[in-house]
Order: structure tokens, then C-alpha cells, then sequence
């Protein structure tokens, strides 16, 4: 059973929206593969424990399989490889197969856009290691670091390398790197990774000072000025790479050239989560929303905008307020939904702790046993599947697996419509890429993973 709310969507019903039921076409199968987080590429296996190359969202081969793995855990494309079968066999390339850093290292830290830092290991003891192999290794299964090679990315090149004694931490900026060591002194290196001078803390990248009516903003280390403003600089967020700053008790937010993207007239800024920002006038106030331009989007009257996370991902920008144009808020402990435009397209009408909340739909179980879908276009939809999961990793929330009587398997979409029809096929192994554009699902009979796209 399904009802629209408002009559706005039943014009759009009438009219044919494009909203109204998603398809998923089959592309292609494999033997086994996994989405490279990020994006709608698959890293997959012609066999079960087969080398590994980089599939299309199309179907094709845009990396042979030549890889003894495949990975991304950050947000900036760089996909870390192994293709030699040896302890410091590990490098990067991107989508295309081109190779950012060779294939000579241990392990690869993505410390920012800009950075990486990749380790040699060596052979160690159980009493004295850095790293420990879980399953397998090499050797005793237990190794240190040897060195430390760091990567300016811009560029592709490697531009310094340390050894393992000394070294404590490290942060990444823009064109810079703050390297503390043991004595807890931070050593500031530019590009080419040449000194700089010393910082007060490793995650103290820029220094503020007051000048006469405005406020520097200069690198750490050597001084260079980056810009002036009016207002006071408290804080540097490295993941949205802006400035937290204030006058007279109100915040706001600026570049790194000193831009003003909000406006310091909020009591609490909650920080750039993809084009938007949640915001209090008052500090005891409600939460409205903002966006990238500091334009203001709703009134204040909501205890919570809720992000979305991006599962599986590390570093940059992981929390994101608007999946395809709507996000769920919290009224009182009761959710409904916004759309990028401000407007409530579902009323804050459903128990927070009775509602499973996804960036695009609410899964209601009833005390019967019933499931029911709420949309975020304002679509309800009563379920007849006994069992009804929603698909992870992808971060609309818009598929759910569901099971029938008998077992079979299938896939839905936000309003309910079986997109994937009930087959023989592994509920665990229902998965999307990150923008929920591509799904994959493993036969059971064919034993193959079968990959659609959806639209």
C-alpha cells in the first residue's frame, strides 16, 4: 500500500517524476569483486583468490588484473595496490592504472589531499614491532618501520624521507608538513621538503596574530603571510581546509585566501559537511541549516540537521548534510525530512527511537511485525517482506534487501518497487558504491556477483 503526502507530489506522481520508481540494469558479473570506496569502480576477480584489476560502472576493463590487491580508504582517489607478493611490495595508482607511487613500500598513510607517507618495514620480533600480520605475513609476521618517505601529490614526487628512530607524528597542509618528534619538537617542511622552521604543535599549522584592527593568518614556520582579516582566527579545520573565526562572541567561517564563506553571526557553527552547514543563532537555540555561501536555508527551530557518514572512508570530507537533495532532521524526537531548498517535504512526525534513519528513508517496524518505508519525497510504502535489510555502504539509503518466505532474496527501492527481483541470491553480499549508483549482489547458483546500475 502506498500514499503520497501533499498534493505537490501527486502532481509529480501524475506528471510522470523521475522520482517515482528506480531501475536497476545489469551490467555485467564477475567472480568476485569489491566497490572502491569512493567511487563506482569495482575491484575484481576472475577467480576466487585471483589477482585483482579495476572494472567501469559500463562493464569495462579499465585495469587488467594484474593486482594481488586492490583498496581505497580515503577520499581523494588514490587507490593503494599490491603487486609483488614481498613485504614492501605496496604502491598507489589511480583509476587508470597509472602508477603515483611505486611499488616499493610497506604501508601507505594518506595523511591529506596532499600528502602521503609511505613506510618500509623490516623484520621484527613479537617484542619489539610496529606492525603485526593478522592472518599470513611475511616472515615472522612481525616488522618495524625502517623509513618514512613522504609524497607531495601535486607533484608525484617523493621529497624527503626520515628514519623510524625519532620520528612521533605528522600533519598535513596545503603545500606544508609538520613533523613532531620524540623531544616533541615540530620541525615545519615546505613541497620540497626543505625546513621551514619550528611550529608551537604539530596540529598548529598557522599562527594568528593581532595586528593594529585585523588578525594575520601566516604559515607556521617561516612566517608567510597568508592573509588579513578583521576578525578574530580561532581555529583551522584541516578537513573542510577553512578558518573558524568570531567578533564579539558570534562565529564564522573563511578560507585560506581570507574569503568570507559564513558570515560571524552564529553562536555554534557545526562545520562544512558537503554544501552545507548546520548553524545556532543562540547558543541555547535550535539548529537551521546553511549553505556553502552562507545563505540561510531554514528557519532555526530544529534540534538536529542529521549528517550522513561516509562508511569506510578516512580523511577529508566524511560527513555529508544532503544525500540527492534531502536530509533528515530532528524536531523534538521526531524525524522528518528537508530538501536542499529548506522546505520540510516530510513533517518531523516520527519517533526518533522507533525509526531506523538513512540519509533518504526511515525504516519503521511495527509491533505486528510490519515494515514500512518512508521517503524523504514524502512516499510511504507498507512492506510485505517478513524480512527487510537496508544495503550498506552506499550512503543514500535508498535500496533495501528483502526476503521472503521461502528465502529468495531481492532488492528495493526507497518507495518499495522490487527493482532486483526475489532470486537465489546472498543478502550479505548486497552492496553499493558510495553514491549508491551501482549495486552488487551474489548468485548463489551461478555463484557469481552480478553488478547493476541504478537509476
Amino acid at each position: 500500500m502506498k500514499r503520497f503526502v501533499g498534493l505537490l507530489l501527486i502532481l509529480m506522481l501524475l506528471l510522470g517524476s523521475a522520482s517515482a520508481q528506480m531501475t536497476a540494469e545489469k551490467v555485467y558479473e564477475v567472480n568476485s569483486g569489491e566497490f572502491l570506496k569512493g567511487t563506482g569502480l569495482m575491484a575484481f576477480r576472475n577467480e576466487a583468490f585471483g589477482l585483482a584489476g579495476i572494472m567501469a560502472p559500463d562493464g569495462t576493463e579499465v585495469v587488467p588484473a594484474e593486482y594481488l590487491d586492490l583498496r581505497v580508504d580515503n577520499t581523494f582517489g588514490y587507490i593503494a595496490a599490491a603487486k609483488e607478493d614481498r613485504l614492501n611490495g605496496k604502491g598507489m595508482i589511480d583509476a587508470q592504472g597509472n602508477v603515483l607511487i611505486p611499488f616499493e613500500y610497506g604501508e601507505l598513510d594518506v595523511i591529506s589531499r596532499d600528502w602521503v607517507m609511505a613506510l618500509t618495514l623490516k623484520e621484527a620480533t613479537k617484542d619489539h614491532y610496529d606492525y603485526q600480520a593478522l592472518f599470513g605475513g611475511y616472515g615472522s609476521g612481525y616488522y618495524l618501520i625502517d623509513t618514512r618517505t613522504f609524497y607531495y601529490m601535486p607533484t608525484l614526487k617523493a621529497v624527503g624521507t626520515m628514519p623510524r628512530d625519532g620520528f612521533d607524528s605528522v600533519n598535513g597542509y596545503p603545500g606544508f608538513l609538520v613533523i613532531e618528534d620524540i623531544q616533541g619538537v615540530n620541525t615545519v617542511y615546505d613541497e620540497n621538503f626543505q625546513v621551514l622552521g619550528t611550529a608551537e604543535k604539530s596540529y598548529y599549522g598557522y599562527v594568528y596574530l593581532k595586528n593594529g584592527d585585523n588578525w594575520d593568518v601566516k604559515r607556521a614556520g617561516d612566517g608567510k603571510l597568508l592573509f588579513s582579516t578583521p576578525y578574530q582566527v580561532n581555529q583551522y579545520m584541516a578537513g573542510e581546509e577553512l578558518f573558524k573565526v568570531s567578533v564579539q562572541g558570534k562565529n564564522g567561517l573563511i578560507d585560506l585566501q581570507g574569503n568570507v564563506i559564513v558570515e560571524p553571526k552564529y553562536a555554534t557553527l557545526y562545520g562544512l559537511a558537503g554544501e552545507h552547514i548546520a548553524a545556532k543563532l543562540e547558543q541555547e537555540g535550535k539548529i537551521g541549516l546553511l549553505n556553502s555561501k552562507g545563505e540561510e536555508l531554514t528557519d532555526f527551530v530544529y534540534d538536529e540537521v542529521i549528517a550522513t557518514y561516509k562508511r569506510g572512508l578516512s580523511g577529508g570530507m566524511e560527513r555529508v548534510t544532503m544525500v540527492n537533495g534531502y536530509a533528515p532532521v530532528n524536531k523534538g524526537d521526531m524525524i522528518g525530512f528537508i530538501d536542499e531548498t529548506g522546505k520540510e517535504t516530510v513533517a518531523p512526525t516520527y519517533p526518533k527511537d522507533s525509526v531506523e534513519i538513512s540519509a533518504n528513508t526511515l525504516l519503521i517496524a511495527g509491533a505486528d511485525g510490519k515494515k514500512t518505508l518512508v521517503a524523504a519525497d514524502g512516499t510511504v510504502t507498507e512492506l510485505s517482506y517478513p524480512t527487510v535489510t537496508r544495503i550498506y555502504d552506499g550512503m543514500s539509503g535508498r535500496l533495501y534487501a528483502v526476503k521472503n518466505e521461502a528465502g529468495q532474496v531481492g532488492v528495493v527501492d526507497w518507495h518499495g518497487n522490487l527493482i532486483v527481483p526475489l532470486g537465489d541470491y546472498a543478502d550479505y553480499s548486497c552492496k553499493t558504491s558510495l553514491d549508491g549508483s551501482m549495486l552488487m549482489i551474489r548468485n548463489n547458483t551461478t555463484r557469481m556477483t552480478e553488478v547493476y546500475k541504478i537509476q
